[in-house]
């Protein structure tokens, strides 16, 4: 009996053994697949960059296309090449495609506040939201944030605030030499 139970004790302690160099082997072949994911990743991520270098567009906006199986779309990074006004016509450029869009009806937002087209220059940079037909391949405009049209304000103001302080110390010089 008691060699069966070495037996038994043998071929017990072989199994776990075999187990742990298998849950070792099973954990090395891990490391290593996580070594080549984080590689591809990388390259991926370099190969990128190169894109964005060839065609111009590391200019600092990420752009990105979200497209759901109804069509609905989310775009963003869009550059505007030329506004039509009188047509509700933006011309943009997303990843070295140009492109004539529509804007009529379409819901235009810049600095938190709604705006009209006339409020749209070349070279600001949008994001969108609409719908995308397969079958006409229309693309359907509902919302349009420009996000370049809160700095103009901005620099607008700043520069309507410094014309206006000149002014200000043009009359305090001239109420000096009044006093004289």
């Amino acid at each position: 009996m008691q060699r069966k139970q070495k037996i038994l004790l043998g071929i017990m302690a072989a199994v776990l053994v075999s187990a742990m160099g298998v849950g070792a082997y099973a954990d090395n072949n891990e490391k290593k697949l996580d070594k080549q994911l984080n590689s591809v990743e990388k390259k991926l991520e370099s190969f990128e960059s190169q894109i964005e270098r060839a065609w111009g567009l590391h200019d600092g906006h990420r752009r990105s296309v979200t497209m759901q199986a109804d069509g609905s779309y989310h775009v963003s990074g869009v550059k505007v090449v030329s506004v039509n006004a009188s047509g509700n016509m933006l011309t943009v450029e997303f990843f070295g495609f140009t492109r004539e869009v529509s804007v009529a009806g379409a819901r235009l937002i810049g600095g938190g506040k709604l705006i009209t087209i006339a409020d749209f220059q070349a070279g600001d940079i949008l994001t969108g939201k609409g719908t995308f037909n397969q079958t006409t391949r229309a693309i359907g405009v509902q919302e349009v944030h420009n996000l370049s049209y809160h700095n103009r304000v901005s620099t607008d103001i700043n520069n309507r605030i410094q014309a206006l302080l000149e002014q200000i110390r043009k009359l305090q010089e001239q109420i000096k030499a009044l006093r004289r």
